[in-house]
């Protein structure tokens, strides 16, 4: 994201709209992989199974790990677009 600039309020608003949208979505999809390994648990019976499965879970864990901080970000931009909103407002 470097090198990126929003001007706008409205613009920086939806950016973090959609940054909540994805980490909406990336969570979802997380848990649903998990849930969907650990139903298949009983029917993985050799060692390559059990760890390809403690990988699937580990991976997803790691994604649900990063979206706090991209989360973090979104509040950022909404909290950065106040005050250049009410500066739109004014000078209005």
């Amino acid at each position: 994201m470097s090198g990126m600039t929003i001007r706008t309020p409205s613009e920086m608003k939806k950016f973090a709209t959609r940054i909540d949208e994805y980490c909406a979505s990336m969570r979802r999809v997380c848990n649903e992989l998990k849930s969907k390994a650990s139903s298949a648990a009983p029917m993985m019976k050799d060692e390559k199974s059990k760890k390809a499965r403690q990988k699937i879970e580990a991976l997803a864990d790691a994604l649900i790990g990063g979206l706090p901080e991209a989360e973090g970000v979104a509040e950022t931009l909404r909290n950065a677009a106040k005050p250049l909103e009410e500066t739109q407002n004014i000078s209005m």
